[in-house]
This record gives C-alpha cells, structure tokens and sequence, in this order.
C-alpha cells in the first residue's frame, strides 16, 4: 500500500500566488502602511550619528527655534549695521537660512529675517545707485571759493580734478621707481595746497578716437605733460627736482568714457609738500 506524502510537503514547481488580500504584508501579519502609522514619530536610530528628536521617520528635519531666531536677531542687526561695509551681503545669508528653517512651522523669527532682507535690498539698490552717480558724473566734496580754490578739502574723483588741485592719493606710495605702471585710485583726497599734500594736478590730455589706443599709444601721449611742466612750474623737467606722474585711461574706464590723461607733479619720493608748486621754479 503507498505511503501517504505528509501535509507540509511541497509539491515540486514554481511556488503558488500568495493569497489574495495577503501580498505587502510582512510576516508579523502587518501591512507596511500599518507598520509605519504604528511607527510614526520614533526616533529613527539606525544613522548612528543621529541625535534624538533630529531625525524622525516620516517626518522633515526641525532646528531649534531659538537658535533660529538668534540668527534672525544677527542677520537684522547686519542689515543695518551701515558702518560695517558689506555686513548687508552677511545678513542676506543668513536671513535665508532663517527663511528656510521657518518652513517645518514655528517661530523662527521670520519677521526679523524678511526685514533683513528688505533691508539688505534697499542698500544693494543706494550701492548701485551710488556706483553709477560717481562713473558719470563724478563727485566733488570739498568747498571752494569764487576763483575755484579748495578752501576746505573732500573727496573728488579723478574727472572733477581742476587745475591746481593739491591731493593726497595712498596708490602712490606703491609707484615703482623704475618708471612702469601701477593702479591709480579712482578718487582722490583734495586739500588747500597750504596744507601738507603729495601731488599737485597741472595738465590734462584729450585722447581721441573710438577704440582703445593701447597703453604704448598713451605713454606717447603721456610725455606730453613734460612739455607742459615747464609752464606751470617754470623749470624745464629735464632740471627740476620734482617728478610726475600722469593717470591714463584703463581698457574698462574708457569704454565707460574717460579718454582723458591727468598729469600731475609730485616730490621724486612722493613725500609731502607744503604750498603750491606753480612757479616755484623747483
């Protein structure tokens, strides 16, 4: 008589379909949308350098409130720290890491970072405004009397110099003795030439023309405020004690219109001078 094959055995061939109302569950007999309803809100512990109450399963990351808001309290306290240049470009950052933190809900001090960065936009805008005020139409601070003589000295860029302007300039300390170029300041401090100064402005030089000469064509150019130095001084260059020293348009200012050469006389080591030097003979 054959043996009768036991219940559990299992027949040979691809195992049968589960169930059906059986699939998705796991084998404690949960479904996983049970098993994360049951489990929402506990900490999730297997990122072992997770801190408790920092990550939660189902849920986005949550900051501290009052961390956030003492970043709100700097990033408004930036904003209109004006004697701190660029603390507005600081508090821009930082008002949007607020910003960002105030999503998952709370007091954040949001206000404080939206006021920041209305703040910080405003000075963005007077920046911008400021930069296109000095590049065309220059500024001149400094009190002068009917005949144009500094009486009391200011800030003046370089396209409001007058003749026998008296200035200090701190890019001229670092002018190579071997004669070759550096980096001119776009404004200078103006002074009553009665007072200790570095540089006196005597010349200037029209260059014509659409297209950047190049700095060799300028040089040329340039040489004419040797000629033009024995006029205001009195002294042939060639025997004077003093020296000069001319600006000349850069690729960038001229496209942005300054086709002009300042010439101006100085000490041999920019050292200050006391008085004007126009016929002094020197």
């Amino acid at each position: 008589m054959p043996e009768i094959p036991p219940d559990d055995l299992t027949p040979p061939g691809p195992p049968p379909d589960p169930e059906p109302g059986t699939a998705g569950r796991p084998a404690g007999g949960r479904s996983v949308d049970e098993w994360i309803a049951e489990n929402r809100g506990r900490t999730q512990t297997s990122d072992p350098y997770a801190s408790p109450g920092q990550l939660r399963l189902g849920e986005a990351p949550r900051y501290a409130a009052d961390k956030s808001r003492k970043m709100a309290g700097w990033a408004l306290g930036l904003a209109i720290a004006f004697c701190i240049p660029f603390a507005f470009l600081v508090a821009i950052g930082l008002a949007i890491a607020v910003l960002v933190r105030s999503r998952g809900g709370g007091d954040h001090g949001k206000g404080m970072a939206i006021a920041a960065l209305i703040i910080s936009g405003l000075l963005i805008v007077l920046n911008v405004v400021y930069v296109v005020v000095v590049l065309f139409n220059g500024i001149d601070n400094t009190e002068r009397d009917s005949e144009g003589r500094v009486v009391d000295g200011g800030t003046v860029t370089l396209d409001r110099l007058r003749i026998g302007d008296c200035f200090d300039e701190p890019n001229l300390d670092d002018i190579p003795t071997d004669g070759s170029e550096a980096e001119g300041s776009a404004s200078v401090e103006v002074v009553p030439c009665g007072e200790p100064h570095q540089a006196e402005f005597f010349h200037s030089i029209e260059v014509g023309g659409d297209d950047f000469p190049g700095t060799a064509a300028l040089d040329r150019r340039g040489a004419e405020c040797l000629r033009a130095f024995e006029e205001y001084v009195g002294k042939p260059f060639r025997r004077s004690s003093l020296e000069v020293v001319y600006y000349s348009p850069t690729p960038m200012s001229w496209r942005l219109g300054d086709h002009t050469i300042l010439c101006t006389v100085t000490e041999p080591d920019m050292s200050d001078v006391t008085g004007s030097v126009k016929n002094s003979r020197r």
